[in-house]
């Protein structure tokens, strides 16, 4: 595929002519080996559709707290995703499109060729196609969104910040990611779910944030409860983070191209996947076939 010299990136001008043309066509090949990586992912999905739980649940994972911190929480929120996506578990992500200084879901995909969706019409289809998409909170609820905005002015979250975190998005009601930052609310949240079944709606996996998002923590294990039918049920218990743990490979920086090639080289094979996301991706899938087959979704 070639492109006209006029629509080398900007970021390129004003280097030497021959430089300019190497980088960019680094730039070009990078960006189709992760579409390539993406088609890859997305025949192995429907050369396994009929044995998965494709149709039973679809899951949503909010981000409403981008890192510059830890890669772990960065790269590894949207690895969940896209492995489940590839198990053929659609995953919806919600959350801002920008967040100053940070890195968000939105510019992370966009590197990988997943675009946001522009409207509530655009999801669907998505989600059809690729078995993921990522919905701005601005499309997905406009109201909660200036709410949101609010952070700006007043320099502090306010209790929408928790609000989104338990939005059912899906007219059938799908399974949810709800992470939290601070213990007591886990209390409070178990309850709410427990006391307003519908609240609890298509089931709730529940555990402690990383960097305040729902992904596994890659250091530790923390608990994870599945509330549904008013129960409570530990799937996961915690354990301390250990010496012992073997190292994880991450990338060096956080930006979201690097961080978009990172998440290629793990789908490709030629980088491991955290084990802690592997498991946390057996789990969900586990408790998608206990919706299909009524089969308890043992940890």
């Amino acid at each position: 595929m070639t492109m006209p010299m006029r629509s080398m990136p900007r970021c390129l001008t004003g280097a030497s002519p021959m430089s300019s043309w190497a980088q960019w066509c680094s730039l070009t090949e990078s960006r189709a080996r992760r579409r390539r990586s993406l088609r890859r992912c997305l025949l192995q999905r429907k050369r396994r559709s009929d044995h998965s739980p494709r149709a039973a649940i679809a899951t949503a994972l909010c981000q409403y707290r981008a890192t510059t911190a830890r890669a772990s929480s960065q790269t590894s929120h949207r690895l969940l995703a896209l492995l489940l996506a590839r198990r053929g578990v659609p995953v919806l992500v919600h959350g801002v499109t920008v967040d100053p200084g940070r890195v968000t879901s939105a510019e992370i995909f966009a590197e990988l060729d997943l675009p946001a969706a522009r409207s509530i019409d655009e999801i669907d289809p998505a989600l059809a196609h690729a078995r993921v998409a990522f919905a701005p909170i601005d499309v997905l609820a406009p109201k909660m969104s200036r709410l949101l905005g609010l952070r700006a002015t007043l320099g502090v979250r306010n209790t929408t910040h928790t609000l989104v975190k338990l939005l059912q998005p899906f007219a059938e009601p799908g399974l949810r990611l709800v992470n939290y930052t601070h213990p007591a609310y886990r209390d409070s949240l178990s309850a709410l779910f427990r006391d307003f079944p519908q609240a609890a709606a298509g089931g709730v996996l529940l555990a402690r944030g990383t960097e305040g998002e729902a992904a596994a923590d890659t250091q530790r294990r923390v608990q994870v409860d599945w509330l549904h039918d008013q129960v409570c049920e530990t799937l996961v218990d915690t354990e301390r983070a250990s010496t012992q743990a073997p190292v994880v490979e991450l990338p060096d920086a956080l930006d979201a191209a690097t961080t978009a090639r990172w998440i290629t080289d793990v789908l490709d094979g030629h980088a491991r996947a955290p084990e802690a996301i592997v498991k946390q991706v057996e789990l969900i899938e586990r408790v998608a076939r206990w919706k299909e087959s009524g089969q308890a979704p043992c940890a």
